[in-house]
């Protein structure tokens, strides 16, 4: 039994409480306890866990100190441990402590079929079918969205947490779907897809209203999750990897969609080299994100300036957590 203390009680704690409680449950695992800066001179306890310093937590004798915060938040918590003594090897980020990584095997092993199954049943749809929330919101859940939230992976069968999902929030990109859906995109491309997934999904969308489509997936590196499966149903796709906007500049592609390097200085150069010469639609993800403000006012400093660039277009945002998380942002350029 591995004894382990939780590091970040934030939206990634959240997330993974309540598979830690079933591991410590089936005595594979021993919460000895939590600690977050936040939580220092708020009492003893949080959720019934013992509340830990970080000297505490680096003089307890744990197997393992877990780290259940996002990227940013990450690296820092790391850097606290390491400069106070804990033992490196000690230390792990959640996603890849051993019992989770199995979790998510489980939970990943019929993943691809049931992937293509939606793929398929979007390529098949009516217009009523994709414009409409609940039938989009359905498929959205089928397909999988990244476990960010512990309502994704609670198993009620609404949305399938999979860490080999979309890593979108699942009504905010449903909204989008429903009404990108009725779009007719000649030319696309999507600057930063990491594993793909929801490249895939949108691809698909798009194809359905014109098979001709052409969908390009351009990042510095190639981390597509079956591409070759994804293909064989969509040979709209075209993999322009390793590569940057920086290698399509003043392109004008009907549709782009940026979701790349999230510091400001990244995302507003590809608006510069694309999105702002899209005939159609320009799309950001992660409008939101104020975990990036630090890199010179993120993306969120860049939607805000876009959108004061772009007073004579139509602004559409489609967000769970307004001004606060995540966000997909869209200029209509025309139809």
């Amino acid at each position: 039994m591995d004894r382990v203390i939780l590091y970040g009680v934030g939206e990634t704690f959240r997330c993974f409480e309540k598979m830690f409680l079933d591991f410590q449950e089936h005595k594979k695992v021993q919460i000895l306890g939590v600690a977050d800066k936040n939580l220092l001179g708020g009492g003893n306890s949080f959720h019934s866990h013992k509340i830990l310093s970080l000297s505490e937590v680096v003089e307890t004798d744990a197997d393992y100190i877990i780290i259940t915060a996002q990227a940013s938040a990450a690296n820092g918590i790391y850097a606290d441990l390491c400069a106070a003594g804990a033992r490196k090897e000690s230390i792990v980020n959640v996603y890849s402590y051993a019992l989770v990584e199995e979790k998510f095997a489980d939970i990943d092993k019929d993943r691809l079929p049931a992937q293509l199954a939606v793929i398929r049943k979007i390529l098949s749809a009516s217009d009523s079918e994709v414009t409409d929330f609940a039938w989009m919101r359905a498929v959205v859940g089928q397909y999988g969205v990244y476990p960010y939230r512990s309502e994704d992976i609670d198993g009620t069968g609404n949305v399938v947490g999979t860490c080999k999902g979309i890593v979108q929030r699942p009504n905010e990109f449903t909204e989008y779907c429903t009404y990108l859906s009725k779009w007719h995109i000649d030319t696309a491309v999507e600057i930063g897809v990491f594993r793909g997934k929801s490249s895939y999904f949108m691809c698909a969308l798009l194809a359905r209203n014109n098979p001709n489509l052409v969908y390009e997936l351009v990042d510095i590196a190639d981390n597509l999750d079956n591409y070759d499966e994804f293909y064989a149903l969509l040979p709209q796709m075209r993999k322009k990897i390793p590569s940057t906007s920086d290698d399509f500049v003043g392109k004008p592609y009907d549709f782009v969609f940026i979701d790349a390097d999230h510091s400001y200085d990244a995302s507003i150069r590809d608006f510069m080299n694309l999105g702002r010469y899209a005939n159609k639609l320009t799309v950001f993800h992660d409008i939101y994100a104020h975990e990036y403000d630090h890199l010179n006012g993120g993306t969120v400093r860049m939607w805000k300036e876009v959108v004061s660039l772009t007073p004579q277009r139509k602004h559409y945002v489609f967000s769970e957590y307004p001004d606060k998380w995540m966000g997909i942002g869209v200029i209509e350029n025309k139809k």
